[in-house]
């Protein structure tokens, strides 16, 4: 099989294990296919981890860091993932850490002052409007 992208909702069931029929059916592509993971569903995937499951920023985490190590698994720009996963864990938002990860060295400009406060004492390129 070739290259596919799987929606969030297949992540959920590998992390969280909740469905032992959807979990199967999705082990099993995992195993059996090359997967390319795109930021929009991480994005997503986090969000549904946090909110949905109350899972820890650790715990989150984690899991992503095992998902993106797995054999078949595939990321575009996994170093960006990596320091956004790190980002994370130190306290930001997600979503945040994300897209000045996603930024390349570009300004990001907010009215979130907690994301500049933070943004700031780690040296990045954020401030308010």
């Amino acid at each position: 099989m070739g290259e596919i992208v799987l929606d969030t909702n297949v992540l959920v069931r590998v992390i969280v294990a909740d469905d032992p029929v959807q979990l199967g059916r999705a082990k099993k592509l995992l195993n059996s296919s090359r997967v390319l993971l795109l930021e929009s569903v991480i994005l997503e995937l986090e969000w549904v981890l946090r909110y949905s499951y109350e899972m820890s920023p650790e715990e989150v985490g984690r899991a992503l860091r095992v998902l993106i190590g797995l054999r078949n698994v595939q990321v575009v720009r996994k170093r960006l993932l990596l320091s956004v996963i790190e980002a994370y864990e130190r306290g930001f938002d997600f979503a945040d850490a994300l897209h000045h990860a996603c930024a390349e060295g570009l300004e990001v400009k907010t009215f979130d002052r907690k994301f500049v406060n933070r943004g700031k004492k780690e040296g990045w390129r954020v401030s308010l409007v």
